[in-house]
């Protein structure tokens, strides 16, 4: 039905929510038919758990991940987990500090500002650990309401 009137891009929130892992193969299949030859976005509450929502989510154009503010990150899957230990930081206030302090520390960091807030997409490929997260956030008086693990099987 949302390929109805041929649409360009096809926009879904959530669609592996609430489902038992056997329908989430049947789910990606149907969605990878309607995506073709559309762009697609999607809109999902954290990154995947399951290797059919995995692969449906990294082939996707754009994702947004969403928290209580709204959209917390948005970009491709890639550049999302951007390596290993990648964690969503919600601050707010001095998000640019932030960022740049933890670029620094060798940190890769995406800055996606929300209404209010900011949330930074904080890649850990060197594996720092969330203390230096901390410690650079009340350096640069940068409240963390929210730090959160990104990924499948992340720790919360």
């Amino acid at each position: 039905m949302a390929t109805l009137g041929e649409p360009g891009v096809l926009c879904v929130e959530d669609p592996f929510g609430g489902l038992e892992p056997s329908g989430h193969a049947f789910i990606a299949m149907v969605l990878r038919r309607a995506l073709r030859g559309r762009r697609g976005l999607v809109a999902v509450p954290e990154l995947p758990g399951s290797s059919e929502q995995d692969a449906f989510v990294q082939s996707a154009d754009e994702l947004l991940v969403l928290g209580v503010p709204g959209v917390v990150a948005r970009g491709r899957y890639g550049e999302l987990v951007g390596g290993a230990g990648a964690r969503r930081v919600v601050v707010t206030r001095n998000a640019e500090a932030l960022s740049q302090r933890l670029e620094q520390q060798g940190y890769s960091v995406q800055l996606v500002p929300l209404r209010a807030l900011t949330s930074l997409v904080v890649g850990d490929p060197t594996a720092l650990g969330t203390r230096p997260i901390l410690d650079a956030a009340v350096e640069v008086d940068a409240p963390i309401i929210e730090l959160v693990a990104m990924g499948a099987g992340a720790e919360r």
